[in-house]
């Protein structure tokens, strides 16, 4: 079997969704080297934006901030950050491992999507240059924890990351998780 390119993006997402009838592309993915890293990176892309699409369906006001923060980002993306670091650390949280925290880097115009059971610990550094805005329903403000504990009832907290004169650079959405005890 001959190496070849691993199909473009657009193909991968019609092959994890089941919607393409492309053999072609089986082949080309089958016979790519990194064939295992390809398909595993298009595999957990579909499972953030499916995340990602639940939120928006679930909290309907965050799509139009959405759309204009997903634009200033696409505008910085040229540039480069080194990222948040978030550590996140619950014996709650089926997601977490129960001892040991766990830690969620960020990438310059990067949104992401963690669930998070009630009592998870949530701690946020970020680079110089860089704070947090925390935006609502009701609207956006200045976010200056630096760490908070999940509880019941906060739903969905919704963190941006800005540059100092106030250029986005990254979202981060955090939903509560359902309790066990809820659950059927």
């Amino acid at each position: 079997m001959t190496a070849r390119r691993p199909p473009d993006l657009l193909t991968l997402e019609r092959m994890v969704l089941d919607a393409g009838d492309d053999p072609g592309a089986w082949d080309d993915l089958l016979a790519s080297p990194q064939a295992a890293q390809v398909w595993q990176t298009a595999v957990e892309r579909r499972h953030r934006i499916d995340a990602f699409a639940a939120v928006l369906a679930a909290h309907p006001w965050l799509a139009a901030p959405t759309l204009t923060l997903r634009r200033g980002m696409r505008r910085l993306a040229s540039g480069t950050w080194p990222g948040a670091t978030l550590d996140l650390s619950s014996a709650l949280s089926a997601t977490l491992s129960a001892d040991a925290p766990r830690s969620v880097t960020l990438a310059l115009a990067e949104t992401r999507v963690l669930e998070l059971a009630p009592g998870t610990s949530v701690r946020i550094a970020l680079p110089v240059g860089t704070r947090l805005r925390r935006l609502t329903d009701s609207g956006e403000g200045p976010f200056d924890a630096p760490g908070w504990e999940m509880e019941t009832g906060d739903g969905l907290v919704v963190l941006l990351a800005v540059r100092d004169d106030g250029a986005p650079l990254a979202t981060l959405l955090l939903v509560e998780s359902p309790s066990r005890e809820n659950a059927d």
